[in-house]
């Protein structure tokens, strides 16, 4: 692990070299979790920049906190075989991180992921480091992957009619956390919520005759997102049309080979829900896209120009008003590996096949 954090920091000098400047600041958390194996520097959730950055010089790499996390940082959450990669600069909480950096290095002298303190903002550059993932990121994603989906196993079954989307959230947040897993998003959709919207932050409404879940869970920086459905009562119509989103949404997966761009992906889910006689409903939400230490790296577009390549990790999420499909998957070189749906998953699937591809996905069930 140590050379590959080695070799990601080389990298970053290289971007450092092209330019000519003294210093890349990197602050986002998905960027320190990048060149830490998955340390968290953010307390609350709602932060994108978090309590550390990382401050990479063509001769030293520093890693800037306060008084009050840098301990706990490198206790808890860097691996001990790569903590004297790092020459820590402690300031006190009461202090300013800004004055730290500015005696490293001047800010206009500096390229960071964020712009911050009036730097030179090479966010995109930064960001496409990252796009590419490796056995390490592979291992953790099977394992977050395989855990989502058995909390999907054993709590879908016990919902109910009368329940509220609320208390679905609660339990899905408290199945997560008390494994140690992050779950970043929960939303619960219920019948009428599903026909509303598309994004339903859950509300105090009783999930009535359907209800699918979707969740973001993060575990070393890295990020399952993934979606189950379930009838309470047998509805032929809405059991069509879930194979019908599941099918739109295998194709995008068998499609999703190194080599493909993102601009004719998006041609391919056009022409997928075109096909299944849903035409327009593409308009009414993301189609998801490229994965990995942010639950969309790069959102498929029309005008996405990104080249699939091995190691990339994508999540789709076609939706049909009422239903969706969603799982996120590694692409590998014989074949694409949907880690959040396990070939060894107890849930029912459906299975299609593309490309002489076969691609199982969850299906609706009865509970």
């Amino acid at each position: 692990m140590r050379a590959l954090i080695e070799n990601r920091i080389k990298k970053m000098r290289t971007i450092l070299e092209n330019t000519g400047k003294k210093a890349i600041l990197l602050s986002k958390a998905e960027n320190i979790a990048y060149l830490t194996l998955g340390a968290r520097n953010h307390i609350t959730f709602n932060t994108t920049e978090g309590v550390a950055s990382i401050l990479i010089t063509p001769d030293e790499v520093y890693f800037i906190t306060n008084n009050i996390e840098m301990n706990r940082l490198f206790r808890e959450e860097i691996p001990a075989d790569i903590g004297d990669l790092f020459t820590k600069i402690e300031y006190n909480w009461w202090d300013l991180e800004f004055d730290e950096i500015a005696r490293l290095a001047r800010m206009k002298e500096i390229l960071s992921d964020s712009g911050r303190y009036l730097t030179t903002n090479i966010s995109t550059d930064i960001n496409s480091q990252r796009y590419i993932l490796g056995p390490h990121e592979f291992s953790s994603l099977r394992e977050l992957g395989k855990f989502v989906d058995q909390v999907f196993y054993e709590k879908m079954p016990l919902l109910r009619p009368d329940m509220k989307e609320i208390e679905v959230q609660a339990a899905f947040f408290a199945e997560f956390l008390k494994r140690d897993y992050e779950p970043i998003l929960v939303l619960v959709f219920g019948e009428e919520s599903s026909r509303l919207y598309r994004h339903n932050l859950p509300r105090n409404a009783k999930l009535g005759n359907s209800c699918f879940v979707s969740v973001c869970v993060r575990h070393k920086g890295l990020i399952i997102s993934s979606t189950r459905s379930v009838l309470f009562s047998q509805s032929q119509t809405m059991k069509e049309q879930h194979e019908r989103n599941c099918r739109i949404d295998a194709k995008l997966i068998a499609m999703s080979r190194p080599g493909m761009t993102m601009d004719k992906l998006f041609t391919v889910l056009e022409q997928a829900y075109e096909s299944e006689g849903y035409k327009d409903e593409w308009i009414l939400h993301h189609q998801g896209g490229l994965a990995g230490y942010k639950s969309r790296e790069l959102i498929c577009t029309p005008t996405t120009k990104y080249t699939l390549r091995e190691g990339n990790c994508i999540a789709f999420n076609p939706t049909i008003t009422g239903t969706k499909s969603e799982d996120t998957a590694i692409l590998l070189k014989a074949e694409n590996e949907i880690v959040s749906f396990p070939k060894n998953s107890k849930w029912p699937f459906i299975e299609f096949e593309f490309n002489s591809q076969k691609i199982r996905r969850p299906d609706m069930i009865i509970v």
